[in-house]
């Protein structure tokens, strides 16, 4: 009986003393890969996102593609998601294929191996499966993830999650990793720039009502009254009014009384 208890202890021991050893070991690999990347040149680059569903965390995403499109401007880009709004990302030029998956397994690592980047950008914290897809087992040469949760182990870079930071901003924290810098203002005058209905001659203001949680949905009534008010204010502006079907349904599109404002859906 000593004996076995003695054997169950010294196995107790033993593990915990590993986990102990990996963490450590971990540990001192993220310290060591929170450096700057120097890359001279890359070909091929994928880039996984988190894939909210919203129309705005998708354009939020753009100063990313902007700033890798700067920093490897003969690069191909591939932006994985399973969100299919991620085709805006390709639709205004950010990038040159997307991928649509349903979940991090076999399948999507072997679509991000054939594609063969050299460079591999995971944005999903919290999917260990994401970070192997898009890790070292993706056979990029760099890859680039959050810290935590032991992804030292599957990138050869790191960079950190800031939770506080405008979404955007906290993006660009990867593309700092590897040396470029995003250009919000930038992005968004490209965007105006390629923008089908933009008055060219003229400048213009842009108003939403989107929301995705109901204390950020304004109502028909009240959007109408405001877009009017600043429409009646401001002249010189060409306003445009974006709706989507939440708020055509709730009748956005039947308040509105001034005629200088246009409505896109």
């Amino acid at each position: 009986m000593g004996k076995q208890i003695s054997m169950i202890l010294g196995v107790r021991w033993s593990i915990l003393h590993l986990r102990q050893l990996c963490e450590n070991e971990v540990s001192r690999w993220e310290g060591e890969h929170d450096v700057t990347a120097v890359i001279d040149r890359v070909e091929r680059i994928a880039v996984s996102v988190a894939d909210f569903p919203s129309l705005g965390d998708q354009l939020v995403l753009f100063p990313l593609f902007e700033g890798l499109r700067r920093r490897f401007p003969e690069s191909r880009i591939l932006a994985a998601s399973r969100n299919e709004l991620i085709r805006l990302v390709a639709d205004y030029g950010f990038a040159d294929e997307t991928l649509l998956y349903r979940k991090a397994d076999w399948s999507l690592l072997r679509s991000v191996r054939r594609f063969r980047p050299q460079l591999s950008i995971c944005l999903r914290r919290r999917s260990p499966r994401a970070n192997l897809c898009f890790g070292r087992l993706s056979g990029a040469r760099w890859t680039v993830g959050y810290r935590g949760s032991g992804n030292g182990l599957w990138h050869t870079h790191l960079t950190t999650f800031h939770e506080n930071v405008y979404r955007a901003r906290r993006h660009l924290a990867a593309l700092e990793t590897l040396g470029g810098k995003g250009d919000l203002l930038g992005t968004v005058q490209h965007l105006a720039r390629t923008s089908a209905w933009q008055p060219h001659s003229r400048p213009y203001a842009v108003l939403s009502p989107c929301g995705a949680w109901n204390r950020k949905q304004w109502g028909a009534a009240r959007y109408a009254e405001v877009a009017s008010r600043l429409a009646e204010l401001h002249p010189d502006l060409a306003w445009y009014a974006v709706l989507g079907p939440r708020e055509m349904e709730q009748g956005c599109d039947d308040a509105f009384r001034h005629a200088s404002i246009r409505i896109d859906v």
